[in-house]
């Protein structure tokens, strides 16, 4: 597989970064994750626009553009003749000065680097997944800003672990205030009475482009959405429950700790929105061919 590394295309064998940078030493860095579906890349000027965001806010200046990158995003699909894919951009502040301050250095080192779509085994659609309410807290918005999709990735490290020695497929990470936010990887929502329900972004969550795109296809399918802050015990008590990410799509959720959710098996709302989903994501690719 070839990798984009500053500016080159290179074996994977041959990409390597140096030990002194900073994205290595500090997780001084951003990050996006896109999926490519026979070939095109879907909502990829979200992605990088939310990219450009994240480097903003650490005061990351990104000497790319947005058309640059997309360019060489095209090129890389191209060369590694890819059709479903994962794609990850890396983008670190690269080799600076010894020390934490980042200083006036413009040196980033940008990766980015596909691998060949795996499936998530079928029984996750069918059968749902488990999740594990764990003790490690989200981030504080004071503390890390979760619009910042950044390299330091320890706090949910720490929750996922916790939730592998419970046996469960992904963690549900509280805030200081026991509210919900998201998994480690992904955006959470519940199904009460007909209604859908995820946390607000002021809950502490990054607002996945996942996420975004399913708050539009359920106001499209006159389906009421609420982004709100959200109790255990609603959880506990909703009707359905599944994830978004750009790699899982829709995950139906049917146990989180020892309690069933609804019936215990995925349910309509999330089988139709799924199918949605799927629907828009072939119409939007169509689109920009």
């Amino acid at each position: 597989m070839y990798i984009y590394l500053d500016g080159q295309f290179v074996d994977e064998r041959c990409a390597t970064v140096s030990v002194f940078d900073r994205g290595f030493l500090y997780g001084d860095g951003v990050f996006e994750t896109m999926r490519a579906y026979q070939g095109r890349i879907a909502w990829v000027e979200r992605h990088l626009e939310r990219l450009f965001q994240s480097a903003d806010m650490i005061d990351l200046c990104i000497q790319q553009s947005k058309q640059d990158f997309t360019a060489i995003l095209r090129e890389l699909i191209s060369c590694n003749m890819i059709g479903d894919a994962i794609i990850r951009m890396t983008i670190t502040r690269g080799v600076g000065a010894p020390g934490i301050d980042p200083g006036l250095d413009n040196n980033h080192t940008t990766v980015i680097a596909p691998r060949l779509y795996q499936p998530f085994p079928p029984t996750c659609y069918s059968d749902g997944v488990s999740l594990a309410i764990v003790t490690i807290k989200r981030n504080p918005i004071e503390s890390m800003p979760p619009s910042v999709k950044s390299l330091n990735f320890m706090n949910n490290i720490l929750a996922k672990i916790e939730a592998t020695r419970q046996c469960a497929f992904d963690a549900i990470m509280l805030n200081q205030h026991d509210h919900l936010t998201e998994t480690t990887i992904s955006n959470i929502f519940l199904v009460k009475n007909g209604q859908l329900y995820t946390p607000a972004v002021t809950c502490g969550i990054l607002a996945g482009i996942t996420r975004d795109v399913v708050l539009s296809l359920a106001q499209e399918n006159r389906i009421s959405s609420c982004q709100q802050v959200l109790t255990v015990e609603e959880l506990y008590s909703a009707d359905e429950c599944f994830l978004t990410n750009t790699s899982m799509e829709l995950m139906p959720v049917t146990q989180v700790d020892s309690r069933v959710i609804g019936q215990g098996r995925p349910g309509q709302m999330t089988a139709q929105l799924h199918n949605a989903f799927r629907k828009h994501v072939n119409l939007h690719l169509m689109e920009t061919k």
